[in-house]
C-alpha cells in the first residue's frame, strides 16, 4: 500500500515475525514522509502483536489490519503533550503517544514506547517504535521513548493547532500507512550497514558480532552527528571509533541498554586506564587525597582486571570530600534509582574539587 505523497505520513512495512521462547511479535520498519519527502531522522523499526490483523473483534490481542489510519492526539496514561521526561525511572507515566483511529471495533490503539516490565513487547494491539532488534532482543525503553517524542515533535510542527489543548484532536493531514500481513519467522537482526567478520576474527573480539552491531547502532543513533563531525578530514571513520568503543567498554554497558538512559550510561561508562599507558598513573589512586587503604583497594581492583569495581561503601569519608575529592552522583539507595544503580554496580567516579572558599567550609556531595 503506497503512501499518497501529501501531508505527514508514517509508512510501516511489516517484515516478519520474531520469536523468543514463548514470546512473539511482529517486526517491521518505518519511515516518515512529509509531502512525499522522506525524513532521514524519523525512521526505524516497530514491534506489534501477532497477526493476522483484525479490527472486527474488540480486545482480540492481535495487530490492527494493514491499511491507512488517521492520527489523533491522545490524553490519559499516555499523552501527546506534557508527558514525563524523567531520566531515572524507565516507564514513568505519563508516557508519550499518538492515537490511531478508524480501527473498527478496536479502541485505544496507540504508537507508544515499549516499557518495563514488558520490554520484549508492550502491547495488546499498540505499536512500539525501536531501533534494529533481533528475535531475542529486548527493546530499549529510552530509545523507544525518544523515537515517539521525535514523531510527536514532527507532528506538532506539521499541525500545531492539534496540540493546543488537552483534548483528543485529529492531526490534520497526518496518517499511518501500514503494509503487509507477514507470517514468516525472521531469524537474524537486520544490519545492512555493517560488514560481517570472519569466524577467526570473531574469536578475538571482546564482544560478539551481534553485540558489536548493537553497540555501533546505539552510538550512531545517539551521537552520530558528533562522531561524523569528529571524523571529518581524518584518516579514521565513524566505524573505527565505534570499533574502539566495542573494544574498550561495550562489554560492560550493553547489558544496561533498555533499563538506563543514554545520559546515565555515558556517566557510568568511565573506566580507569589503570596506568597501563606509558607516562600515566592510576587515577585516582595516585592522588595524595586518597587514603592508603583505598589506594590499596583500587590497585587490587586494577590487578584483577577491573572485574569487580570498588564499592562506594569501602571508600572512607576522607576519600569522598575531606581530602580534595568527591563522588559524582553518589547517594544512598533509599534516595534514588541512580544511587541504587551505583551500589548495585559497585561503581564510583571521583574528580578534583577546587579549594574551599573559607576555612572549614563543608564540601557538598553532587546530587544527580
Amino acid at each position: 500500500m503506497p503512501i499518497v505523497g501529501t501531508g505527514w505520513e508514517l509508512h510501516l512495512r511489516r517484515l516478519g515475525m520474531h520469536k523468543s521462547g514463548s514470546r512473539q511479535r511482529t517486526y517491521g520498519s518505518y519511515q516518515v514522509y512529509v509531502d512525499g519527502e522522506a525524513q532521514p531522522s524519523l525512521a526505524g523499526f516497530i514491534c506489534e502483536r501477532l497477526g493476522p490483523g483484525d479490527n472486527k473483534t474488540a480486545g482480540n490481542g492481535k495487530r490492527v489490519e494493514a491499511k491507512t489510519y488517521p492520527l489523533w492526539t491522545q490524553f490519559g496514561q499516555y499523552r501527546s503533550i506534557r508527558y514525563s521526561m524523567n531520566q531515572d525511572v524507565a516507564g514513568k507515566p505519563p508516557m508519550p503517544a499518538v492515537l490511531l483511529l478508524g480501527t473498527g471495533a478496536r479502541t485505544g490503539t496507540l504508537i507508544h514506547p515499549a516499557h518495563p516490565p514488558n520490554l520484549y513487547l508492550s502491547s495488546i494491539g499498540c505499536l512500539n517504535p525501536t531501533g534494529a532488534v533481533g528475535p531475542k532482543d529486548l527493546i530499549d525503553f529510552w530509545d523507544s521513548r525518544r523515537r515517539v517524542i521525535a514523531l510527536l515533535e514532527s507532528l506538532k510542527a506539521h499541525a500545531p493547532a492539534a496540540f493546543a489543548h488537552e483534548v483528543s484532536t485529529r492531526i490534520k493531514g497526518a496518517s499511518i500507512v501500514i503494509d503487509g500481513e507477514p507470517t514468516r519467522q525472521l531469524t537474524a537482526t537486520p544490519a545492512p550497514a555493517f560488514e560481517a567478520v570472519s569466524a577467526e576474527t570473531a574469536l578475538l573480539l571482546p564482544i560478539s558480532k551481534a553485540s558489536a552491531l548493537i553497540c555501533a547502532k546505539w552510538l550512531m543513533e545517539n551521537f552520530g552527528d558528533q562522531i561524523t563531525n569528529a571524523c571529518a578530514g581524518k584518516a579514521y571513520k565513524p566505524k573505527h571509533l565505534c570499533a574502539i568503543v566495542c573494544q574498550e567498554t561495550a562489554y560492560k554497558w550493553i547489558p544496561w541498554l533498555g533499563t538506563h538512559s543514554v545520559q546515565t550510561i555515558v556517566e557510568r561508562a568511565v573506566f580507569d586506564a589503570s596506568g597501563d599507558y606509558p607516562g600515566t598513573s592510576r587515577f585516582p589512586s595516585e592522588h595524595p587525597g586518597v587514603s592508603q587503604q583505598t589506594r590499596k583497594a583500587l590497585h587490587r581492583h586494577a590487578d584483577r582486571g577491573g572485574e569487580q569495581d570498588p564499592s562506594p561503601a569501602r571508600l572512607g569519608r576522607q576519600d569522598l570530600g575531606l581530602q580534595g575529592l568527591r563522588p559524582v552522583s553518589i547517594r544512598p539507595a533509599a534516595r534514588g534509582a541512580r544511587g541504587r544503580f551505583l551500589q548495585e554496580q559497585g561503581m564510583v567516579q571521583l574528580r578534583q574539587l577546587p579549594a574551599p572558599r573559607r576555612r572549614g567550609a563543608r564540601q557538598q556531595i553532587d546530587r544527580p
